[in-house]
């Protein structure tokens, strides 16, 4: 009687395989069409955060590390290990989703699209933020791997996802930064050694780390068009008139209180530097 509910109830599996289907059929005919450059320059400025600001976003750069590398929230934050083997190649291990049965120690070779040393420093910064070691307590205190795991899930369900919707739009989660990767290493490295016998399915399948062709359908909603949406960081920036500048830096806010007045001179800074 017990192991009943073990297991998804039958109408209940159908519903879930239902529901798959015609998710992925939306996808299929509603494709998202982004312009490369944008990627590449969103990617490249996202890496370079931490050289120029002591009080990075750890979830900005996850963000970057997901689309260089095509790996996962949980992979990027936690179990991943990646090892450089050349300047655009990196043995990666710890990947997450591994089916029952199977190695879970296995060792991909993936394709990436920034320098590997740019990335793996970026892991590094990304692990020694002071979010991440609270995540560590958290992941400590878990009584399993799966626990643990599930904690991370937390963080990366609400963080990364509400960063990728400031960064990418409302309509864009984190997994999509996987189906852009995919896309974005295809159109490089397709055809090219180690890769030059094998057809398309068995690319993605390969970069990706899948058991099997079907799942990879899922990540074929991305295109890319020179005349897509574009990411790139000089899109958003905010006009911003120099007279108002001007205006702002003359306003005389003298009978406000400190906290005010360091509010209006850190404001006028940025608008002076970075009005974006």
């Amino acid at each position: 009687e017990a192991t009943r509910y073990l297991f998804v109830g039958h109408m209940e599996k159908i519903t879930l395989e239902q529901e798959q289907a015609e998710s992925l059929a939306y996808r299929k005919t509603h494709t998202i069409k982004i312009k490369p450059d944008g990627i590449f320059a969103l990617l490249h400025s996202l890496l370079h955060e931490p050289s120029y600001s002591p009080t990075y976003s750890y979830s900005r750069l996850a963000i970057a590390v997901a689309l260089a590398t095509g790996r996962r929230a949980v992979e990027v934050l936690y179990t991943g290990q990646f090892t450089k083997l050349d300047a655009h190649l990196l043995a990666f291990t710890g990947q997450a989703k591994k089916r029952a049965g199977t190695d879970q120690n296995i060792t991909l070779r993936i394709p990436v699209l920034a320098e590997a040393d740019l990335i793996l420093k970026a892991v590094h910064s990304i692990r020694h933020t002071p979010e991440l070691a609270k995540l560590r307590e958290r992941i400590h205190n878990a009584n399993t791997e799966r626990e643990a795991r599930s904690e991370v899930n937390k963080v990366a369900s609400v963080t990364l996802n509400a960063t990728i919707k400031r960064l990418f739009g409302d309509a864009f989660t984190f997994k999509d930064t996987r189906a852009i990767y995919a896309r974005l290493v295809y159109t490089q490295y397709f055809r090219t050694p180690p890769w030059e016998h094998i057809d398309e399915d068995e690319f993605f399948r390969l970069i990706l780390g899948h058991q099997d062709y079907e799942t990879i359908k899922s990540y074929k909603c991305i295109q890319l068009d020179a005349n897509g949406v574009d990411f790139s960081p000089s899109t958003q920036q905010i006009a911003i008139v120099p007279e108002l500048i001007e205006a702002l830096r003359d306003f005389d806010i003298s009978p406000a209180g400190r906290g005010a007045i360091g509010i209006h001179t850190f404001v006028k800074f940025i608008l002076a530097v970075a009005p974006g």
